[in-house]
């Protein structure tokens, strides 16, 4: 059996944690242990996994911060005998993890799932973006194994390191049949939340300057004053929720947008809205684009986001720079009605079916 440590899962429900628990749900326990790392302090979402014989470790503590105390959190670490540590990066700031990996035996997975930064502010986005090419070549050398969700997140993490036929590419799957289309889920969600006559455009994702909230709702006030009966379903968590709330009042369409917080019922969702909305600045891949084309869902996507992300033709592509009122008309048509589908065959046919990419995760374990 492979023990496994995956660096890092979060709470707020993120892409990437979701794709790493997706995993841990599908592998074959009995060749594969896995143990994750956090950088949360309250480990009560944790409970499902340390229920079931998984340990989860709390690494608060920033390494430039608090370098000392990171260093000795990360002890802890290398007391379970681990055979691969499995990071799941957004970029590489500091080295650290993978000196003290390499120093205990301990193989590297350097995994992308992004294609940049996701910082608020111009002039931290541009340091973090130094920091990250300074330290990337020098991470890449402790690297046994090189993963991404597409080209551009490979590129953005790895750049001209890590020649491109040593990286392995793992498509953001997903378990398709917890997502397929179901008339009877749809009509349930949607009475629930009073919006049985309603033309329902969702979003999900953090509340963070990547996804890109600002002009989300600046887009939906357009849509707003084509179709009075247009409403907006926000399912999310983050640091710039108090910020979309006031916009949202700034903008006159407070009434019209439900903020819902975090959810464990996604796909159920999914199959109440009309519309998926992903005006990202940046995107690794875009899982939730996934999920709802799996959940026969038409969605719109800037053309920020990679096009690996479409499997089918209900997603289309927006530049940001086209604004708003583009957006807007293009949403409107989604309002004029749409027959909704089984898409599970093609998104299976495409590799996005879970089953298979937990198959090819289990591979790369025991290949190292």
């Amino acid at each position: 059996m492979k023990k496994v440590l995956e660096y890092r899962i979060g709470r707020s429900g993120d892409g990437v944690t979701r794709y790493i628990l997706n995993n841990y749900e599908w592998v074959d326990r009995e060749k594969v242990h896995m143990d994750f790392v956090t950088g949360e302090r309250d480990l009560s979402f944790c409970r499902e996994l340390t229920e079931n014989g998984s340990r989860v470790f709390s690494l608060p503590a920033s390494p430039f911060r608090h370098p000392l105390c990171y260093r000795r959190e990360m002890k802890q670490l290398w007391k379970e005998d681990y055979d691969i540590v499995h990071c799941h990066m957004p970029y590489i700031l500091n080295t650290v993890l993978f000196r003290q990996a390499k120093k205990h035996g301990v193989k590297v997975i350097l995994h992308s799932h992004n294609a940049r930064p996701d910082i608020a502010g111009a002039s931290k986005r541009r340091f973090f973006s130094w920091l990250h090419k300074r330290c990337y070549r020098r991470a890449c050398r402790y690297g046994d194994a090189f993963a991404a969700c597409s080209e551009a997140a490979a590129d953005w993490l790895f750049g001209d390191a890590v020649p491109r036929e040593k990286v392995q590419y793992f498509h953001n799957a997903i378990d398709t049949e917890k997502f397929t289309f179901d008339p009877v889920v749809r009509e349930r969600v949607r009475r629930s939340f009073g919006a049985q006559d309603a033309f329902v455009v969702g979003h999900i994702g953090r509340f963070t300057y990547q996804k890109n909230h600002e002009f989300l709702l600046r887009a939906f006030a357009c849509l707003r004053k084509r179709r009075e009966e247009a409403v907006l379903w926000l399912v999310g968590a983050g640091e710039l929720e108090e910020e979309v709330r006031r916009q949202a009042a700034l903008l006159g369409v407070e009434d019209a947008v439900r903020f819902l917080g975090m959810r464990e019922d996604v796909p159920a969702l999914m199959q109440g809205m009309d519309l998926f909305l992903l005006p990202s600045r940046s995107e690794g891949l875009g899982l939730v684009l996934i999920e709802a084309q799996a959940a026969g869902l038409r969605a719109i996507a800037s053309t920020r986001v990679p096009p690996e992300a479409k499997v089918t033709e209900l997603l289309t592509y927006l530049p940001l720079e086209g604004g708003e009122e583009l957006w807007a008309a293009e949403m409107e048509k989604a309002a004029d009605g749409y027959e909704r589908t089984n898409r599970r065959r093609q998104l299976v046919e495409a590799g996005y079916d879970l089953s298979g990419q937990a198959a090819r995760i289990e591979q790369l374990y025991e290949t190292l």
